[in-house]
């Protein structure tokens, strides 16, 4: 299953290849194709990332889209709520 997962959105190119860090991307690619770490945890980082960019800037770009209206970058800044 892991290596579906990296096989499908990790490995550049791939079919449905997520936006995430290099260095996070080549660990959890290496620790999945040498056999190493591969439980629950694995794909924590590419998840937090993900959830990050969909916070920062995928979310505030919807709502502005919906809104019809521009919003200033400080509108996009992460605040201490919505940290977890």
């Amino acid at each position: 299953m892991a290596n579906t997962i990296v096989e499908t959105y990790l490995l550049p190119g791939s079919p449905k290849e997520v936006n995430c860090p290099n260095l996070i991307r080549k660990k959890v690619v290496e620790d999945v194709q040498t056999g190493g770490q591969c439980d629950s945890e694995t794909f924590a980082p590419v998840e937090a990332k993900i959830l990050e960019l969909m916070r920062l800037s995928s979310f505030p770009h919807f709502v502005r889209f919906v809104e019809g209206k521009q919003m200033s970058p400080s509108d996009a800044r992460p605040t201490s709520q919505g940290a977890q």
